[in-house]
């Protein structure tokens, strides 16, 4: 596929659950020179929804056969179904946009990138704290030694059916607190936190805090889960006496040192797709940041050996 950069470039999107929801809005919404072409779910409503409009599939298998008719596929599934669909996609030569976690171990997530090497593969994880342009900016100003990072992300939301809240809600913020530290990590420590009360229902709950420490003598705190009574999502990063404060859903998300920054209104999401969107027109293979999402779900395994032997671990 050679596309030029006057040509609309075709999506196809498969899983349009609540979180594929946002991302047919996002493509169809927000993507200039892009073009949602078809769907699979086997959702009726949101068949029935979009079967005017669309190609609407309730299989890949069945999409795949009709590979000609679209450039890419960005695909919202459960992390225990991505390695299947990346087995039938990446050898047929499809570019493939993955939700985190990109895989339910660093095992899997190995041969994901395996397969992502051996065909040349355009793939691309969405991490979209990433392209968080609050994180950027906060990034762009900071040095290479002694960076400490606090940050919390959850919400009330139920219980995940294959992976634990942890898996859930903690890997944008490694993901971004590996990007921003150039320290090698030595150590980590995970463990529980108190649940309030009136949350205390008959979902499973739970709220984890991650600590990590890095060669340079950087720090990253992340707590993360579905036991916070609202949704939360904020980074504090310290560097010398400078603050950096990103607060999402807050009026002007970023500040440095107490003053409001202006930056970039898109959502993350949106810079996330729009950054797939030119790995395929560029034909871009690099598979740097596939590999750092590996980096993350070996930190989630050391995670979970953490909270099940009550102690840190070294590396």
């Amino acid at each position: 596929m050679h596309l030029k950069s006057k040509d609309t470039l075709k999506i196809a999107v498969v899983g349009v659950g609540r979180w594929g929801k946002n991302v047919v809005r996002t493509i169809r919404e927000e993507m200039p020179n892009v073009r949602l072409t078809h769907i699979v779910t086997s959702n009726p409503a949101v068949r029935v929804k979009y079967e005017n409009e669309l190609t609407v599939f309730k299989s890949w298998s069945t999409l795949l056969e009709h590979r000609n008719e679209f450039d890419c596929i960005v695909a919202a599934l459960p992390p225990d179904i991505n390695f299947s669909l990346a087995k039938d996609v990446l050898p047929l030569g499809i570019p493939l946009f993955i939700e985190k976690p990109l895989a339910m171990s660093h095992n899997i997530a190995q041969q994901l990138l395996d397969l992502a090497k051996q065909h040349n593969s355009i793939i691309q994880v969405n991490h979209i704290d990433l392209y968080n342009p609050a994180v950027n900016e906060i990034q762009s100003r900071l040095d290479n030694s002694n960076i400490h990072i606090k940050g919390a992300i959850g919400a009330a939301y139920p219980h995940h059916a294959v992976m634990t809240p942890l898996w859930e809600y903690s890997p944008h913020f490694i993901a971004a607190a590996l990007t921003i530290i150039s320290g090698s990590l030595i150590s980590l420590k995970a463990n529980y936190l108190p649940i309030p009360e009136d949350l205390k229902d008959d979902e499973k709950r739970e709220v984890v805090k991650l600590k990590l420490s890095f060669s340079d003598g950087s720090h990253a705190e992340i707590c993360a889960g579905n036991g916070m009574p609202e949704k939360t999502r904020w980074l504090h990063i310290q560097q010398n006496q400078n603050q950096y404060l990103f607060k999402d859903r807050a009026e002007v998300p970023l500040t440095i040192n107490g003053q409001k920054i202006n930056i970039d209104t898109r959502l993350p999401l949106t810079k996330s797709l729009l950054h797939f969107a030119d790995k395929v027109n560029n034909q871009d293979t690099d598979l740097q940041d596939f590999i750092s999402a590996i980096e993350v779900i070996k930190i989630l395994e050391l995670a979970d050996k953490s909270l099940a032997q009550g102690q840190p671990i070294k590396l």
